[in-house]
């Protein structure tokens, strides 16, 4: 990121990026799927090569040592209240690998949601910066000015709860600029705040952001959007709440 203060490189990187835009642009539709496939595979083997290895920072080795409640668990397991969604991931993921014999070392778990959901933070970056500029040298410096930030480690195998968070915040941030530009149904955003909130419940903090968009399609009188994206989102949050065993009675007490 330092790099691009000196002129001589800026003036190299503004080239390779234009340069890499006229190769893309010159691909047919088929070719350019199979390079983005090609890259995700390349950057998700990059996250596992160099996942974490030790377990410091945040409640790493906290979650593995209470890993035992997952392994005794026939549903999933209350460690954490506040994200369910990333907990119910982490249970599906060591109860399938289980029912194929394989035994699941303790951190190995949390790390595959996380390069996981790394790699799909990665490509939904990829659509968001097309809302932030339309010129397309721009959503490259974006881009490239998103992926260098210090949250990208935790990609890399890091053991805690934090990226579904972070990619659902994305999702949620990507369709919202979809919808106001007039490229999206409501449905949409409103079906990612709903993922968003089981994410983390911390996220209601983002409800402003959800009810700025309803507003939106109040004074544009797009009443069939509101009703049905309000009903998917309330789905998405009770079904999720109510697979992971939290009761909505119990909502109170947790936030």
């Amino acid at each position: 990121m330092l790099l691009g203060m000196f002129t001589t490189l800026q003036d190299k990187l503004l080239r390779f990026i234009q340069e890499t835009i006229k190769w893309e642009e010159n691909l047919s539709r088929r070719n350019r799927v199979i390079t983005i496939v090609g890259l995700l595979f390349i950057v998700g083997l990059s996250f596992w090569i160099f996942r974490q290895k030790t377990f410091f920072l945040g409640d790493g080795y906290l979650l593995i040592r209470n890993f035992s409640e997952f392994k005794a668990s026939q549903t999933p397991p209350g460690i954490s209240t506040t994200s369910p969604l990333a907990f119910l991931v982490i249970w599906r993921l060591y109860t399938t690998f289980a029912s194929f014999g394989f035994n699941l070392q303790s951190e190995l778990p949390f790390q595959i949601m996380s390069i996981s959901f790394g790699v799909g933070s990665v490509l939904a970056l990829r659509g968001l910066v097309r809302h932030i500029s339309e010129r397309l040298v721009d959503q490259t410096l974006v881009y490239l000015f998103l992926i260098a930030s210090a949250t990208t480690q935790l990609f890399f195998g890091y053991v805690e709860t934090y990226t579904p968070v972070l990619f659902s915040l994305i999702l949620f941030s990507w369709f919202a600029l979809g919808y106001l530009d007039g490229k999206l149904n409501l449905l949409f955003p409103m079906a990612a705040f709903g993922l968003l909130l089981t994410s983390h419940l911390g996220m209601v903090c983002m409800l402003p952001g959800a009810v700025f968009l309803l507003i939106h399609a109040l004074r544009s009188r797009q009443y069939l959007q509101i009703l049905s994206s309000l009903i998917i989102a309330a789905a998405i949050m009770v079904t999720m709440l109510l697979t992971y065993g939290i009761s909505l009675n119990s909502l109170d007490t947790i936030l």
